[in-house]
């Protein structure tokens, strides 16, 4: 590939713009499009009839196409190795774990409000239900436009302290089961592999 700059091109492209195609398959009413019916059609010659979620096939064999398109390019692995990418990566998986508490707890304030009451409740009446009325979320672009970055700021601010000292600790305590519960021979302790 590389003595052929050309192509490589061609195919990274093509592949980045394929995966984005084949992982955009909507999760529900696949049929109410003429490009997910097709993929659809695809996916039944090439994934099992037992899978049990066919959007999240979709999605893995996407993202599998547009990953080996960012591998067959250098530039497109040169900008993605800068040190914010590295740095995202590094605390992902951190934002995996604490994002769902951060949106509850702190978007959600910022743009339902701080009132602890989730709804006011109305009695018509002649009628046996009450009637629910939830707090509108905020029209204001402001609010917006404030609101989502200092989510990210604050989720990648939790993420980042996460990873520096939170799995530091649950490295050592592992490494103090490991040694608690696996009795290393005189040979394993001073780094010498037996030998059979």
């Amino acid at each position: 590939m590389n003595a052929r700059p050309k192509a490589r091109r061609v195919a990274t492209a093509f592949l980045i713009l394929l995966g984005w195609y084949v992982a955009c398959f909507p999760g529900e009413h696949w049929e109410w499009a003429a490009w997910s019916v097709q993929l659809k059609q695809i996916g039944d010659y090439i994934i099992p009839h037992d899978a049990a979620n066919l959007p999240k096939r979709f999605t893995a064999i996407g993202w599998d196409l547009m990953v080996t398109g960012i591998w067959l390019s250098p530039t497109l692995q040169n900008i993605f190795s800068n040190k914010l990418f590295m740095w995202l990566g590094r605390n992902s998986f951190a934002v995996y774990l604490t994002h769902g508490t951060v949106l509850k707890v702190g978007l959600a304030r910022l743009i339902y409000g701080w009132s602890t009451a989730s709804y006011s409740i109305e009695y018509p009446q002649g009628q046996k239900k009450p009637i629910e009325h939830f707090i509108p979320r905020s029209t204001n672009w402001l609010v917006w436009a404030i609101a989502i970055p200092t989510f990210l700021v604050v989720e990648y601010t939790i993420a980042h302290l996460w990873t520096t000292y939170v799995d530091s600790q649950c490295a050592k305590a592992t490494k103090w089961l490991e040694d608690a519960m696996f009795e290393k021979n005189e040979d394993e302790k001073h780094g010498v592999a037996a030998m059979a």
